[in-house]
């Protein structure tokens, strides 16, 4: 006989119970499927619970039962205070502006940071097989034309979008379009340089 849920259930009570379902799922898989321990995905499960029962979940899942596990939020701050809490080896991978970082958190080993690289590895293998690396590369130099031309320029101008391999950016003004067409390859150079790597050879002001 299990536990009767609440006729009213507060909204963590109902997440807790969601999460103790995904969580019994991933036993079962593991048990009863390839016998492999699937990697398990925590997106943004700590909202609406409490410290209790957020320490209750991660204390849980770092057991021996569990492998490796993705966890997201976007609260820096309640973050590294939950994982610093396990006492465990965990890497901070930070995703800003389109662009993935590896932050260290400690001083590791030479195992936990092998591992490291190995998942920032896959991650980069992940987005090139599925096609889409040079999407994020372009989304990220759209993001970046403010950072290029500094603020006074971007308050009178958009970047939209990369076609063909050039960016185009729509202008307000026809002196500035003409001001910033002689200074096109240097913006070129700029934009790549600010995504690492080589994106865009040209640019087309609207």
């Amino acid at each position: 006989m299990g536990t009767v849920c609440a006729e009213k259930p507060s909204q963590g009570q109902t997440k807790t119970f969601f999460i103790a379902m995904k969580l019994a799922q991933f036993l079962y898989l593991k048990n009863h499927g390839e016998r492999r321990t699937p990697l398990l995905l925590l997106d943004d499960i700590f909202d609406k619970l409490d410290a209790g029962r957020v320490s209750c979940i991660v204390d849980y899942v770092s057991g021996e039962d569990f492998g490796q596990i993705f966890i997201t939020d976007t609260n820096r701050d309640h973050l590294d205070r939950i994982l610093a809490a396990t006492h465990r080896d965990y890497r901070l991978f930070v995703v800003e502006n389109g662009c993935l970082t590896c932050e260290p958190t400690s001083t590791p080993d030479n195992e936990t940071q092998k591992n490291a690289e190995l998942v920032g590895d896959m991650l980069g293998n992940f987005l090139r097989e599925s096609g889409l690396e040079t999407p994020l590369l372009e989304y990220r130099v759209v993001q970046s034309w403010p950072s290029a031309v500094g603020e006074t320029i971007a308050l009178h101008t958009t970047a939209r979008f990369v076609r063909d391999q050039a960016l185009w950016v729509e202008v307000r003004t026809p002196v500035l379009r003409t001001q910033l067409s002689m200074m096109r390859q240097q913006l070129v150079r700029r934009l790549n340089e600010l995504v690492g790597s080589t994106v865009v050879y040209d640019i087309r002001f609207c």
